[in-house]
């Protein structure tokens, strides 16, 4: 419904642990496997009851939400979940560090787990303008560095006159974000799109130049990995999961706004680099499937289901 995040989501979290919890009554399992912090009681609950193994899968982090430091109730869940956790499972190696750092979780216990996309049938749209187009995609909050997207933005305007930003998305940091576009005087270089269904984002990678991510903390970031899909060139930020599986793509740190400009220029304007960049990708995207995610993750049900076995074979050993 559409408070599904609003205030009542607390309660919602420990009403579907209840259910979770009573379901145990009636369904027989080997192995709890919960996702992102809204599942976290419901999987330590669940765990305490039966003693079978639990294993979190983190797709996102408070401290990519809000910020490094935020300690909120939000926080605190997450950190229950991966403390019980017999193993956590990130979408990064980029978020396992972030849940070392700042939650103080045993790295031995991490193993990452790499997000993937469905192939779908890729087309582009030829057009007969002479703009060169520049996607962004997703949430306009400080996560996804608006800040960021806005400097870079100045900057390419400023030398190139025919470059137009389409941005994709809504978010708390939009109105913001759209007086400082109007105050710098580069409105007509850019479009705010608002909120874009999925079939109506296709029509958008199919018809844009280069793809852009400058993203503070982005655990994984399948934007960019559906935009490769598409065969853009994409300019990412070193902030993102999706960065050690995207091998050639242009990478800069988020702040760095010169270098960004001058890789999102570079993109639009020298056809070699461009062409280069993304037949290598095509490569790299072949090599991303569902298929090796789950097997990544059945390697951790194994691990955890003949650990079981082991303790209970010597636990009957010890009896005798």
């Amino acid at each position: 419904d559409d408070d599904s995040y609003g205030p009542a989501i607390m309660r919602k979290v420990q009403a579907y642990a209840d259910v979770a919890e009573r379901l145990t009554d009636i369904i027989s399992f080997d192995v709890i496997h919960a996702h992102d912090w809204i599942t976290y009681t419901a999987g330590v609950r669940l765990k305490n009851k039966t003693e079978k193994p639990l294993l979190v899968h983190v797709h996102s982090l408070e401290t990519d939400r809000a910020h490094p430091q935020a300690r909120n109730q939000t926080y605190y869940i997450e950190h229950e979940g991966m403390m019980n956790a017999d193993r956590v499972l990130p979408v990064s190696e980029y978020t396992k560090h972030s849940i070392t750092e700042y939650y103080g979780i045993d790295a031995s216990k991490i193993f990452p787990v790499y997000n993937a996309i469905e192939m779908e049938n890729v087309f582009h749209e030829a057009r007969t303008d002479h703009e060169k187009r520049v996607l962004f995609l997703g949430r306009i909050t400080r996560q996804k560095g608006p800040k960021f997207l806005f400097e870079t933005m100045t900057k390419l305007c400023r030398k190139m006159n025919n470059v137009k930003f389409y941005i994709a998305g809504t978010g708390d940091q939009a109105e913001v974000l759209k007086r400082e576009v109007e105050a710098a005087g580069i409105a007509h270089q850019v479009v705010f799109t608002g909120f874009v269904r999925k079939d109506k984002v296709n029509h958008l990678f199919a018809s844009v130049d280069a793809y852009f991510m400058p993203s503070v903390s982005e655990p994984f970031g399948l934007s960019a990995l559906e935009a490769a899909l598409f065969n853009i060139p994409c300019v990412i930020s070193k902030q993102s999961g999706v960065s050690e599986v995207l091998h050639n793509v242009l990478k800069a740190d988020c702040w760095d706004t010169d270098k960004l400009a001058n890789y999102l220029y570079a993109v639009l304007n020298y056809e070699s680099l461009c062409e280069t960049m993304t037949r290598l990708t095509a490569d790299d995207v072949k090599n991303i499937s569902w298929d090796s995610s789950a097997r990544e993750a059945l390697k951790s049900y194994k691990h955890v289901l003949n650990r079981e076995n082991d303790e209970d074979g010597m636990e009957e050993s010890t009896q005798l």
